[in-house]
């Protein structure tokens, strides 16, 4: 609640509650469901997306009675490099996933992560199938290798070839909100070059393993490239 009431207060439109693991346990999805029944009260005027794995279509349901309209649930990569950075489940998992937010009338938040490896093919064809689902909003995220994770020993990717994947997936996605997430400690700026790329949305705030951008240097950087922005309350 604190969270939602900060983003509020500065003026941001949604706000994501992300947990880790394949599915979120049934507990957990109990305290969550108050929560955003909460915030919805509170803050009406407030997008709630969840970010909570796998989940039933009764669960989805009930996450779109508790206000609920969007639900975050990455493809990651491409159908061929899928096998490459997932093994607990495959891409076919993931879209039959996407099928059931979908038939239970929530948005989609769904994106991926460059720098795992793949190559130019790889992120076509994974902003294609995007395409192909018919999704909103795109996050993009460039991984940040972390060392003693599986692609921590992967060179960073550099910040040209984030552009080019933006850039592309703007082609591919012409009219969708791209949002830039992960990887705009790459910039020096914070990514203002992201905006005149192909990027027109972002996600402010901290990020599930590395910090993220200030939501005041974001701010700055909209204003500067000519958006309209929401006003924070006074």
């Amino acid at each position: 609640m604190e969270g939602c009431r900060k983003a509020a207060a500065q003026g941001i439109d949604r706000y994501c509650i992300v947990t880790a693991g394949r599915a979120i346990s049934p507990a957990d999805f109990e305290k969550a469901l108050t929560a955003y029944q909460k915030m919805h009260e509170e803050f009406p005027d407030m997008i709630l997306c969840a970010s909570h794995g796998f989940v039933s279509e009764e669960n989805l349901e009930k996450l779109k009675a508790a206000g609920v309209s969007m639900y975050h649930e990455n493809i990651e990569t491409s159908e061929g490099n899928f096998p490459n950075v997932c093994s607990t489940h495959s891409f076919q998992d993931k879209i039959e996933e996407i099928k059931r937010i979908q038939k239970a009338g929530l948005e989609l938040c769904t994106g991926g992560i460059i720098g795992m490896g793949e190559n130019w093919q790889d992120r076509i064809s994974m902003a294609f199938s995007i395409a192909e689902l018919g999704i909103k909003s795109i996050p993009i995220n460039a991984l940040i290798p972390v060392k003693g994770t599986p692609f921590g020993e992967l060179e960073p990717i550099k910040k040209e070839d984030i552009l080019r994947t933006v850039a592309i997936f703007r082609y591919i996605n012409p009219t969708e909100d791209i949002r830039i997430a992960a990887g705009r400690s790459y910039f020096e700026d914070g990514g203002k070059e992201l905006f005149t790329s192909g990027v027109n949305a972002a996600l402010t705030g901290d990020l599930l393993t590395t910090g993220g951008s200030s939501t005041a240097q974001d701010t700055k950087i909209l204003q500067d490239a000519g958006y309209q922005l929401k006003k924070a309350e006074e």
